[in-house]
C-alpha cells in the first residue's frame, strides 16, 4: 500500500501488519528511555514521543495510551475493553470509527512513523544501527539525521502550523516560506536536543531544507 500523507491510517496498519505498542510494555524501550534521561536529559521519551526501530512495529507513547483507555472504559462490557491498541485494529473491525477518530488525531506522528517503518523494512539491521547507537558519532551523525528528515518532510510540507514555534533565519536564496522555515528550524533544534546531537543545526536545516523542496516539487506544492 503506497504511503501518502493522506492514506487511511487503519488501512494501512491493516495491509501492513503494523503492530502498535505501548512503550513501557516493551523492555528496550524502557531500557532506552533511561539511557536517555541518564544521558540526554530527555524526559518526554515516554509522555510524548513514539518510536519506530523495527518492522511491523510502531512504540507510541503515553498520550495515545490515554486516548486508547478512554475507549476501552467506554467498551469495558465488551470484547474490546479487553483488548490493547495494537490487536484491536488488527483483529478487529466493529470500532472502527474509534479507532479511527484516535488514529486521526496523530495523523501527522503516524505518517511520520509509518515513514520509519518502511525504512526499517527496507534497510533492515542497518536500520537498527543507526538508531540505537545513539552517540555514535556524536556531530557526524549523518544517517541518524537523514532517517529523521526522511519522515519530518511529510511534517514540514502539509502540517508546518503543527511544528511553526522556531525562529528562523533563511537563507537569502532557496527559502522555503515563513512558517516552513519556522517548522523545519523547530526539527532542527529537536534533532540537536533529544537526538544527542547528530549534525550541527544548519547543516540539518540545509539537509531538510534540500528534502522538503524535492518532495513538494515532486507533488505538484512548488
Amino acid at each position: 500500500m503506497k504511503l501518502t500523507h493522506d492514506v487511511n491510517l487503519l488501512a494501512y496498519l491493516r495491509a501492513r501488519k503494523i503492530k502498535l505498542v505501548h512503550k513501557r510494555a516493551s523492555w528496550i524501550n524502557r531500557l532506552i528511555g533511561w539511557l536517555l534521561r541518564v544521558l540526554t536529559g530527555n524526559e518526554r521519551y515516554f509522555s510524548s514521543q513514539t518510536t519506530t526501530m523495527w518492522p511491523r512495529r510502531i512504540y507510541y507513547n503515553d498520550k495515545l495510551h490515554a486516548k486508547w483507555t478512554k475507549i476501552k472504559d467506554k467498551h469495558e462490557n465488551s470484547v474490546l475493553g479487553q483488548l490493547d491498541l495494537g490487536t484491536a485494529i488488527l483483529r478487529t473491525r466493529f470500532w472502527d470509527q474509534d479507532l479511527s477518530g484516535v488514529l486521526e488525531s496523530i495523523r501527522p506522528t503516524m505518517i511520520h512513523e509509518f515513514r520509519h517503518e518502511r525504512d526499517a523494512f527496507w534497510m533492515g539491521p542497518l536500520f537498527q544501527i543507526t538508531y540505537l547507537l545513539l552517540l555514535i558519532p556524536v556531530l557526524l551523525s549523518f544517517g541518524r539525521v537523514w532517517l529523521e528528515l526522511r519522515a519530518y518532510k511529510y511534517n514540514i510540507a502539509h502540517w508546518p502550523g503543527r511544528y511553526a514555534k522556531a525562529e528562523a533565519c533563511p537563507p537569502k536564496t532557496g527559502a522555503l516560506d515563513d512558517r516552513r522555515e519556522s517548522a523545519l528550524a523547530w526539527v532542527a533544534e529537536s534533532l540537536w536536543s533529544v537526538y544527542a546531537w547528530p549534525l550541527p543545526r544548519p547543516w540539518t536545516r540545509w539537509m531538510g531544507r534540500r528534502m522538503v523542496k524535492k518532495y513538494m516539487k515532486k507533488k505538484g506544492m512548488l
